[in-house]
């Protein structure tokens, strides 16, 4: 923005150097202060396009509300607090006394090693909690088998160590 002119028309006096550069860093200043507004529109426009999504999860919707309750609402500490510990007992209880939730269409026959997939002497069974089998996969080579077992553990992701890996040769 130029100010060789002051604002008023009725004058015609021109502005001096120093009044110029002053008229410069105000207009610095406001372009800056825009840029900063704009900025946290952004992040603001961001973080509830996260938050929404994140509300919209099964698990990561009630466990979002509640902290957020907790945390601007003290009170709502233990309501939540025993809530979860009512959900985290009967979780174990059912994994103790090996209630598992049925998943239904999974390829190969079911087996006393829970699913069973592929044929070959090469296999792997992965077992849960309390060593319940989830699943045995066969190959018809070990470094299939081998392969098979990392992407298995890569695709498992950080719940990796929840789980028990056993390794069957013929």
């Amino acid at each position: 923005m130029v100010h060789s002119k002051p604002e008023y028309a009725e004058s015609t006096k021109l502005l001096t150097f120093s009044q110029l550069k002053k008229l410069e860093k105000i207009d610095a200043k406001k372009e800056r202060e825009a840029k900063l507004i704009e900025l946290a529109k952004e992040g603001l426009r961001g973080g509830s396009e996260i938050l929404g999504r994140a509300l919209e999860g099964t698990i990561t919707g009630p466990v979002i509300l509640a902290l957020g309750l907790t945390a601007t609402y003290p009170g709502w500490s233990k309501v939540v607090g025993a809530g979860a510990a009512e959900i985290t007992k009967d979780i174990a209880n059912a994994w103790k006394n090996q209630i598992l939730p049925e998943i239904q269409q999974l390829p190969g026959p079911q087996g006393t090693t829970g699913v069973v997939i592929g044929t070959g002497d090469y296999s792997f069974t992965v077992s849960g909690f309390y060593g319940v089998p989830i699943t045995t996969i066969h190959y018809t080579t070990a470094a299939e088998r081998d392969a098979g077992l990392v992407q298995w553990k890569h695709d498992a992701g950080f719940l990796v160590n929840l789980y028990i890996y056993r390794i069957h040769n013929p």
